[in-house]
């Protein structure tokens, strides 16, 4: 059996619920098993963003961050 990891991008989707789910008070626990996300990769995400905006998460500028990071490496 193969235990390679299939690595897929967090989604717009995924982040309005990331950030959803941190304004109504859930712990990146809850919301990484609502989208059976690795609470980790949550947390390097939500993290990563609070550095740029230290006070909250915002979902679409965290996604244009991202989306502007994989197309500059492309």
């Amino acid at each position: 059996m193969d235990n390679k990891h299939v690595y897929c991008r967090i989604s717009l989707t995924e982040r309005e619920e990331i950030s959803r789910g941190l304004a109504s008070g859930k712990s990146l626990t809850q919301i990484a098993g609502e989208l059976l996300r690795s609470k980790s990769t949550l947390s390097r995400e939500v993290n990563y963003s609070r550095k740029l905006n230290r006070l909250t998460y915002r979902a679409f500028n965290a996604h244009r961050r991202a989306s502007y990071i994989v197309a500059s490496v492309v």
